[in-house]
């Protein structure tokens, strides 16, 4: 438990200094850092949204890649467009978040006969922004560029997500930018490789 220790005081009333609890870190001003405010808890949450969006990113690829494409007449393509094709980048990514967020932040804690606590509800929530960020950027090129367009693009979005996701985490670890680059390029290679298996699988 956490208490209290007086020490003098030049008025002569005590001082009162907070004594953390065992096993918690204590701030430099005294106050108790709980698992969920501790700073390697936020840096568990930054790497699970990053997990999550390259995570959506390569199912993204993959399903892009095996959209049915055939020009029509009048530069009409069959296959999802438009508000379709929204629906689609949104229904995927969002879809698989909750369902993951449910199978190990909900499931998981319940199958183990615990609660979910406040600190799984923020893991599942940072998950779900990434995802977010990936479904909105997936997005941009649906609203802002013609039918043909958007499908010929729609497909870089996630996999420029993956390459980018790979240098910054480089970055973060310390590597120059030649490295970082190089890391970034191997991730954008590996994803579009186990999305391009996951295609031809699905295939047979």
């Amino acid at each position: 438990m956490s208490g209290t220790e007086p020490s003098n005081s030049p008025a002569g009333a005590p001082d009162v200094r907070v004594v953390a609890r065992p096993g918690l870190p204590a701030a430099p001003g005294g106050d108790v850092l709980t698992p969920d405010t501790a700073p390697g808890h936020r840096g568990e949450l930054f790497r699970e949204a990053t997990v999550m969006v390259l995570y959506v990113a390569v199912v993204e690829i993959g399903e892009f890649a095996a959209l049915p494409e055939r020009h029509l007449s009048g530069g009409h393509l069959s296959g999802p467009v438009g508000n379709a094709l929204l629906a689609l980048v949104w229904g995927t990514v969002l879809g698989l978040a909750l369902a993951h967020c449910f199978a190990f932040q909900l499931a998981a804690p319940a199958f183990r006969g615990d609660r979910p606590r406040r600190a799984d509800w923020q893991v599942g929530a940072a998950q779900l922004a990434g995802a977010a960020v990936v479904a909105l950027l997936s997005s941009l090129p649906v609203l802002l560029l013609s039918d043909l367009r958007a499908r010929e693009t729609v497909g870089d979005v996630p996999a420029a997500l993956v390459g980018l996701v790979g240098y910054l985490v480089a970055r973060r670890a310390g590597s120059g930018r030649p490295a970082a680059a190089f890391f970034g390029f191997t991730a954008l290679a590996l994803g579009v490789a186990v999305a391009m298996i996951k295609v031809h699988l699905a295939g047979h």
